[in-house]
């Protein structure tokens, strides 16, 4: 038995009857109607796009039923469409003269930073296509592989590793729109390193702000420079009832002692931000070395490298402070009780960018193999998940670039990037069919990646939505 569960023309189930077959159908509401409409020109198109030229006058002839169709059902003037069609070949031409538009260089010194944005993320992703795509689930796992790789990044061009430096500390200082568009490029690529240089970018961009002009003399130079790298370790701080790592006066300095759950890239990065509570509740973040040290009456205890299920490379590990003395040089902030919980609603959207830069990858994964599998169902439905995917991505940048929604919009946003990311990386999986379970497969370790991005920066409000997301899911 054959399932269509598609929009036919009138008279099929006439001719299906007549061959002497027996058939199932149903009336569709009106709202399902031209909903259907809509698919339905679609698979058309796709029909047209893959017709030899003796079946193109069919393919169009469909094309112009299906049309009909819309302008029929939504009630449209078919004159008042040519009159639009003729104003616009009016003013912005035909399709007669075969031109295909390159580029636009605009000459407008006000957006002259704009094109170096651009410049710079299409630099960025050269690099990547010509470096890490082949190598990606090797980074994944091989921490020599990824370190290596990371400090490729950082010799070719420093700037790749200070986006959110001002310019004034030798830095780039990119818009919000930018340093989101760079994430979701680099995650498009491998995810252990996009995920790894996003711990050094949130270390530089705290840094930066800081008001402690001796702490920055010391380390921003070196980091415009490519030459030192820093990590971070404060999530722990959203367990303000009872803090793992506390923060004691001692002097004009701080002592700290506790555990710290997280920090990613060990023998990479030199230093590592950390957050600790205070008696009174406030949150202490400062800079201190990634490394086993007995210094001052104080220990950091590095513990072994954790056995992750996805980016093992990451050298992710826990570490244990004894009464670490934190020396007034090397404070970064001091904030008011739980404002880690209070930033971390504001930046609900920010880890989206690994989510949709995962979604870019896969959806590049189901576009080879669709050319593979030369199938019309998998072209047509990587085409809804690719406008799925587009119109997510743009009201995504719409809110970086100008906040305006609420909480709990920002909240559905970025649910539905988790939600979208698994979709499209189970769709990777089902197009490669068995190649998929091979060790060093695409699919697999863009699959892996999903299950990371979706406990990334994780707080009970996005983890309740984006668990709610999953009744909606497609599958």
């Amino acid at each position: 038995m054959a399932i269509y569960n598609k929009l036919v023309r009138d008279k099929i189930p006439e001719i299906i009857k007549s061959n002497n077959k027996k058939y199932e159908i149903k009336e569709l509401s009106f709202t399902e109607y031209k909903q259907s409409l809509k698919d339905k020109l679609l698979e058309e198109v796709y029909e047209l796009l893959e017709a030899d030229k003796e079946e193109l006058v069919n393919e169009i002839a469909d094309v112009y039923e299906v049309l009909s169709a819309i302008i029929k059902a939504y009630d449209l003037d078919e004159q008042e469409i040519k009159k639009v069609q003729k104003n616009k070949a009016d003013k912005r031409g035909a399709f007669e003269n075969k031109i295909q538009l390159i580029s636009v260089n605009d000459l407008d010194n006000s957006e002259a930073k704009t094109d170096i944005n651009i410049n710079f993320i299409n630099d960025l992703e050269y690099f990547l296509q010509k470096n890490i795509s082949k190598k990606a689930s090797s980074l994944d796992r091989d921490k020599d592989l990824l370190k290596q790789v990371f400090f490729a990044l950082a010799k070719d061009n420093p700037l790749w590793l200070s986006l959110k430096l001002p310019v004034e500390w030798g830095g780039l200082g990119v818009s919000d729109e930018i340093f989101f568009t760079s994430k979701m490029v680099m995650a498009k690529y491998s995810g252990a390193l996009a995920f790894l240089q996003a711990q050094h970018q949130t270390a530089v961009g705290m840094l930066s702000k800081s008001d402690n002009e001796v702490m920055q003399q010391k380390y921003l130079p070196d980091i415009a420079k490519g030459l030192s790298f820093c990590g971070v370790a404060f999530s722990h701080l959203r367990r303000w009832q009872n803090p793992p790592l506390r923060a004691f006066v001692d002097g004009e300095g701080y002592r700290l002692t506790g555990d710290i759950f997280w920090i990613t890239g060990f023998h990479v990065f030199e230093h590592f931000v950390v957050g600790a509570v205070l008696e009174d509740g406030r949150e202490l973040y400062a800079i201190a070395p990634f490394a086993n040290l007995n210094k001052d009456g104080g220990k950091i205890i590095i513990n072994k490298s954790m056995k992750l299920g996805a980016m093992e490379a990451t050298n992710t590990v826990s570490a244990t402070m004894e009464r670490w003395y934190i020396h007034p040089h090397n404070i970064i902030k001091i904030n008011p009780p739980q404002t880690i919980v209070i930033d971390s609603e504001k930046k609900v959207l920010n880890n989206s960018a690994f989510n949709l830069g995962c979604v870019e990858g896969s959806l590049s994964l189901i576009k080879e193999n669709a050319g593979k599998l030369q199938l019309q169902s998998v072209f047509y439905n990587y085409e809804k998940l690719v406008t799925e995917f587009e119109n997510l991505k743009e009201n995504i940048l719409v809110e970086v670039k100008k906040p305006s929604k609420t909480i709990q919009q920002k909240l559905i946003l970025r649910a539905k990037a988790i939600n979208l990311a698994f979709r499209c990386t189970q769709g990777a999986i089902i197009t490669s069919k068995g190649s998929a379970n091979l060790h060093n497969n695409t699919a697999q370790r863009l699959y892996k990646e999903a299950l990371v991005y979706s406990i990334s920066g994780q707080t009970i409000p996005i983890l309740e939505k984006s668990f709610e997301m999953i009744k909606f899911s497609n599958f």
